[in-house]
């Protein structure tokens, strides 16, 4: 009974260190770049190439100038991209043809006068590279965002009813390739095992990598019908990829992601390979013992949870004995 309140006590500390912050409020007169990346005020080397159809959500609540209280019933929200900031008085955050770095409209949306608080608009990441007299070349350069609310579909500064502000930083530079170091079987599954990688062009630090799995051939007469598929994104080595075929060889790559989302080759084909058997590794173990999760130390923060729970379940056993 003593091992079992320990084990309570070590699964529920785990779920507790899993459990998300609250995000915090959103200011006024703040753009919010929203995406699931690691750092998500970004655009990558993909988002920022011409041809990209990428685009960006933006989120902000109007900071409210020249006495206005609301968006004026035919108030009008312009944006538009720079590659100098907007001066420390708000009204100066404008959105005009004319003055030095100070990019055209890229998005215009008219609001009604219900339109209180907080609203949003899409804009395409490249076109906001593009206003900005950058290119995917600039890596660390600013990009900075304006809204402008303007009346009467007039941009002149004596008729702006409020701003908001932000900046997105270009973060093109790539992750080196990974390097697999280590392939060992499992029941169904093989555990594998990386370095980051020292040959190739990038230089950005890796922070998570997707495995990819192919069958290639078989020792008995089992046969996965699967063919080439990725198997997850983790976040720290070692990862066990599972829902494999025993006695079935796999050719195992990988590829590294940055903070930003931009993405390594994968490793050379053909290079590792490894075949799940039936063995009674130290995932039997935590199994056998009353583990109930499924997954490796697998993407976001599922992987480094599964790996303490792991870890203390491994000592809880090692006690009894």
């Amino acid at each position: 009974m003593q091992n079992r309140a320990r084990m309570r006590r070590a699964l529920l500390l785990a779920t507790l260190l899993a459990a998300p912050t609250l995000a915090s409020a959103q200011a006024a007169g703040q753009v919010l770049f929203q995406n699931n990346r690691i750092v998500p005020n970004s655009i990558n080397a993909a988002e920022c190439d011409p041809s990209s159809t990428a685009q960006v959500t933006l989120n902000w609540n109007p900071q409210f100038i020249n006495n206005n209280t609301s968006v004026p019933s035919n108030g009008s929200y312009l944006i538009c991209a720079s590659n100098t900031a907007p001066g420390t008085n708000g009204t100066q955050c404008q959105c005009t043809n004319s003055g030095t770095n100070v990019s055209p409209v890229v998005f215009a949306a008219q609001v009604g006068s219900n339109a209180f608080g907080a609203t949003s608009a899409t804009v395409s990441t490249s076109g906001m590279v593009t206003a900005s007299n950058f290119t995917c070349g600039n890596n660390g350069s600013v990009v900075f965002v304006c809204v402008q609310g303007i009346v009467n579909g007039s941009n002149n500064p004596q008729t702006n009813f409020a701003v908001a502000s932000a900046s997105v930083t270009i973060s093109t530079s790539l992750p080196q390739v990974p390097v697999i170091t280590g392939i060992t079987p499992g029941d169904g599954a093989l555990n594998v095992s990386w370095e980051p990688g020292s040959v190739g062009t990038g230089s950005a630090i890796t922070q998570q990598v997707e495995i990819e799995v192919e069958p290639i051939a078989s020792t008995t007469g089992a046969f996965d019908t699967g063919g080439l598929r990725s198997v997850g994104t983790f976040g720290a080595s070692p990862a066990r990829v599972e829902r494999l075929m025993n006695t079935v060889i796999y050719d195992v790559r990988a590829r590294a992601f940055s903070d930003t989302g931009n993405v390594s080759d994968f490793t050379p084909a053909g290079v590792t390979t490894g075949m799940p058997m039936f063995v009674n590794d130290f995932w039997n173990l935590y199994k056998k013992d009353g583990g109930r999760e499924t997954g490796g130390c697998g993407a976001g923060a599922a992987g480094p949870v599964g790996l303490g729970i792991l870890l203390a379940t491994l000592a809880l056993i090692r006690r009894r004995k």
